[in-house]
């Protein structure tokens, strides 16, 4: 086997732009020293990874994967959102225009770290409030969790895709994962009979 030739040094930093005048009378500082990361690829042995040759296969199937990935593909993204990818909306869009949107939207944000029963439950209170104060809800709901993660897809271009994952959360089948029955770490099956 032919040793990896090294990667030659960095090459020095350039010195600092006189032209930059320090007009306060902060004291002066030396330079700190750049730390020396060494040759990445011979410095390999110190590591404590070890990758195996079954490991390097998955992730050369991956990126193969990823490389030939192509919206023309069914990966589980709706043709809809498809379509949005391909000619995203070029203006501003304004929120305000629908304040019902804008209050889902703004409860959304504001929940995104909580569980979707939160959203349904602080929606559901919201919408209550207003029909105490006699606003018809036929017109003047907060829309569905669904609705408003759909309208923020439409808006970012970024819609979520669902994939089953190992109940042991091992792996998502996913990749070259894609067509297995059962998890290759573990053994559980994709699915419960």
């Amino acid at each position: 086997m032919t040793p990896i030739p090294p990667i030659p040094p960095d090459p020095p930093l350039p010195p600092p732009n006189e032209d930059i005048q320090d007009n306060t009378n902060a004291q002066q500082l030396d330079p700190q020293p750049q730390p020396q990361l060494g040759n990445a690829l011979t410095d390999y042995n110190d590591m404590d990874i070890v990758a195996t040759l079954e490991e390097l296969r998955i992730a050369q199937a991956f990126i193969a994967a990823l490389q030939e990935a192509s919206l023309d593909q069914d990966n589980g993204m709706d043709v809809e959102a498809r379509d949005r990818l391909r000619d995203p909306i070029t203006k501003p869009v304004n929120l305000d225009e629908n304040p019902n949107v804008r209050a889902g939207i703004d409860i959304f944000l504001d929940t995104t770290n909580a569980s979707d029963t939160t959203y349904t439950d602080v929606r559901a209170s919201v919408n209550s409030y207003l029909g105490r104060l006699g606003i018809d809800l036929e017109e003047n709901s907060v829309p569905l969790l669904h609705s408003v993660k759909k309208i923020v897809g439409d808006i970012t271009g970024v819609h979520s895709i669902t994939t089953d994952m190992c109940e042991n959360t091992c792996i998502a089948y996913t990749g070259p994962f894609a067509n297995l029955e059962s998890c290759p770490k573990c053994n559980s099956p994709q699915y419960t009979p």
